[in-house]
């Protein structure tokens, strides 16, 4: 008989080719370094109460597949194991990339990194080369020292001066970038009522050599992501799939590396920082969710009779947790109040492993509340995503983007 010990095995997330066909291709980028998780698969169980000449249960038959969920806690990861030479595209997209695609509803990857910076203050960057319009609303990393050690993270707000050079930011970095220092692009996730083209898959494969389940026509249904300082930031994602296979081989992966980097622990040596209402704070902790309401769309020919799974909202909010400086009505927000420029930069220091979060406007959505902290009065800010629409046209971004570009959207979190 064999054993299937509960810590070997290997989880694998990728993008199918559409939906209704499940991904049995998976290479090294999908692994995904996550803590021990088994799947919890589901059969609807199917039964009805007839009449019996006694008091033994009815008879039962195996319905539906559709609704076996899988939580996934991991580091994450950065996108490149070396300093990029190129702009990410689609190609280049890791796990966290395409689990923040499907919550959020869509990515984009700016044209930037053949680029230099020419001068710089802290709310504006001049780029050397002319820029292209659609890349307003999306982040950049800049150089900020001579030794190419240090950088800074941008979201563009507004493109100005001859050819677009000129790169107005959202939120000011933590000092001006360096002058011929070089420049890079992102893979920029943001908030869309775009809907999934294709399904996801994600794969088990166990210890032994039959255990191989490939869970396929999945959707995520919510995402967080969690940074405390000291700590290396964490996601969290809840998938929910419609159909799954035992593939009754290939399994027992044997020995496998993870390719790209863990981000490091939040601290700022390494380039984290915490903008809360357009200010550098004292956060004890953040935490940034994004919630998916699905529905699914029923269709006699698919499998499990699911052809596919439509997202019907998305909610942003963000909790943060300070050291309270006064116990004041200004200091302990109400529900409702607005705050801008919500940011918070993991890892600014290396290309191709660093996170940036924005939400350009957020409200206050109940009473601020005060706790303890270490022995420390601290306050914690409840915040959601709220409408945001001053992003500046240049000419081809016009107000109210975001179905191709990142302009105007109400949260974004961008791998650099």
């Amino acid at each position: 008989m064999a054993i299937h010990p509960s810590n070997l095995g290997r989880i694998s997330v990728a993008k199918q080719s559409a939906w209704g066909t499940k991904q049995t291709s998976f290479p090294a980028a999908s692994f995904a370094e996550v803590e021990v998780t088994m799947p919890q698969l589901q059969r609807e169980a199917l039964m009805t109460e007839a009449f019996r000449g006694q008091f033994h249960s009815h008879r039962i038959k195996a319905g539906s597949r559709e609704g076996t969920t899988v939580s996934l806690r991991m580091p994450m990861h950065g996108w490149s194991a070396s300093t990029p030479t190129a702009d990410p595209s689609a190609s280049d997209q890791n796990v966290e990339s395409i689990l923040l695609e499907y919550a959020m509803g869509a990515v984009h990857f700016p044209d930037i990194m053949a680029r230099t910076v020419s001068s710089a203050t802290t709310s504006q960057i001049t780029v050397s080369d002319t820029m292209l319009n659609p890349d307003v609303g999306s982040a950049f990393m800049a150089q900020s020292n001579s030794g190419g050690t240090e950088h800074v993270i941008g979201f563009i707000k507004s493109m100005t001066g001859a050819d677009n050079k000129e790169l107005n930011l959202a939120t000011a970095t933590s000092s001006a970038a360096y002058a011929t220092g070089a420049v890079y692009g992102s893979m920029t996730h943001y908030i869309s009522s775009s809907q999934p083209a294709q399904g996801l898959s994600l794969e088990y494969l166990g210890a032994d050599s039959t255990s191989r389940i490939i869970l396929f026509d999945g959707c995520v249904s919510s995402l967080k992501i969690t940074a405390s300082p000291r700590q290396q930031p964490m996601l969290e994602a809840e998938l929910h799939f419609a159909d799954f296979e035992f593939m009754e081989s290939g399994g027992n992966p044997g020995m496998y590396d993870f390719p790209l980097p863990q981000l490091p622990a939040a601290v700022g040596n390494n380039g984290t920082r915490m903008v809360l209402g357009g200010s550098v704070i004292d956060s004890i902790s953040a935490e940034f969710t994004v919630t998916c309401e699905y529905a699914a769309i029923g269709n006699h020919s698919s499998s499990e009779g699911v052809s596919k799974y439509i997202i019907t909202n998305r909610t942003t909010q963000a909790s943060v947790q300070i050291p309270a400086s006064a116990i004041t009505d200004a200091a302990i927000y109400a529900p409702g109040t607005a705050l801008s420029q919500v940011q918070l930069d993991l890892n600014a220091h290396v290309p191709g492993s660093a996170v940036s979060i924005l939400i350009p406007r957020a409200l206050i959505e109940s009473q601020s509340t005060l706790g303890d902290s270490e022995g420390i009065v601290a306050v914690t800010h409840n915040m959601i995503a709220a409408y945001y629409d001053d992003d500046a046209s240049d000419g081809s971004v016009s107000s109210g983007s975001g179905s191709t570009t990142a302009a105007d959207t109400v949260a974004r979190v961008a791998l650099l």
